[in-house]
């Protein structure tokens, strides 16, 4: 993409930020393979994608922020034709930049779904758990974003995740 337009890494007077068109260009190549398997009313999905992003400009060759390089999902899902689906859903989102730079740690997303057709009612129940892996195992992620936020930590919350979800945590993280 010659010339993208990007979000400034500095406010305006006002506190505001704008975007720009950058001189120069953004690359982006990679990969995406996915696979299905059912067997009766069970189906597995598993996929990965794999994504170099660039910023090629401002006599600079930089990482894009926000973009992982690596991302799984699986998916186990057990469905009735026209009635019910429920699903477990696991994702794997790889370090990522932030405009600032910094490097984010690699993190986990678990979730479970439940959806009831009635007619031309569709119920959609969802709950949606953050992990990050560390020196300890697994263990739950609360993103500082949710204590103190500030753009470059909340641009990091994948939000495509719950558009329609119930974002919980376990009590003990709180």
């Amino acid at each position: 993409m010659n010339d993208p337009l990007v979000l400034s890494s500095a406010p305006l007077a006002n506190g505001n930020y704008n975007f720009f068109n950058a001189n120069g260009q953004l690359t982006s190549k990679g990969f995406e393979t996915n696979l299905k398997i059912s067997v009766d009313d069970l189906s597995l999905y598993i996929g990965y994608t794999y994504i170099d992003a660039k910023r090629e400009f401002d006599n600079a060759n930089l990482f894009n922020p926000l973009t992982a390089r690596h991302r799984i999902n699986a998916n186990v899902m057990y469905e009735i034709e026209n009635k019910l689906r429920v699903a477990y859903e696991l994702f794997y989102i790889g370090q990522q930049y932030l405009s600032t730079g910094e490097l984010t740690r690699d993190y986990w997303v678990m979730g479970i779904s439940v959806q009831r057709n009635f007619n031309k009612l569709v119920c959609l129940l969802t709950r949606r758990i953050f992990w990050i892996h560390g020196s300890q195992g697994l263990s739950p992620y609360i993103p500082e974003a949710s204590r103190t936020p500030s753009l470059e930590t909340f641009i990091l919350q994948p939000m495509d995740l719950f558009s329609m979800a119930d974002l919980s945590y376990p009590s003990e993280c709180v």
